[in-house]
């Protein structure tokens, strides 16, 4: 099992971090520029997968999944 630590005192892994989100941020600009569909379309898959990367992390560090009225 990953074990995850919120505390790590290494400046480098936070910076590794900032730098792998922004090419990753950068790529998904550039992904959309090349792709042919619509601007609703293309916000619909980003949020599929936004969807199922937190479901994976929440069951990573094994966060119940609740859906209730404060939520909505």
């Amino acid at each position: 099992m990953i074990q995850l630590n919120p505390r790590v005192n290494n400046p480098a892994v936070g910076t590794f971090y900032v730098l792998l989100s922004a090419i990753f941020f950068s790529l998904g600009g550039f992904m959309i520029k090349i792709i042919p569909w619509q601007s609703l379309s293309v916000s619909g898959v980003r949020s599929i997968f936004a969807l199922i990367t937190l479901l994976l992390y929440m069951k990573l560090i094994h966060h119940p999944f609740r859906l209730n009225p404060s939520v909505i």
